[in-house]
């Protein structure tokens, strides 16, 4: 189950994203549908994105050491200190 914060970022991208922030109609099985319709294609979006990171175009993963992100004495991915 995902967590409070990735889901509040999928939300956030959903309203954001889709332009859903506002409902456009007072009738609740019109707003129904646009949300219905809304969630398909943000599905097929991030389908699309995730897939399209796999394969043989796929980016090189960096290791955290070259990004500052791994400790300087890191000892789970590292072999040597960093310097």
């Amino acid at each position: 189950m995902p967590d409070h914060a990735t889901s509040e970022q999928f939300h956030s991208e959903f309203k954001t994203a889709l332009d859903v922030e506002r409902l456009p109609s007072r009738k609740f099985a019109t707003n129904a549908l646009v949300l219905s319709c809304a969630t398909l294609a943000y599905n097929i979006l991030r389908w699309i994105g995730q897939n399209g990171l796999l394969g043989p175009r796929m980016p090189r993963r960096r290791h955290p050491a070259s990004t500052g992100a791994c400790a300087p004495r890191c000892r789970s991915c590292c072999t040597s200190p960093r310097t």
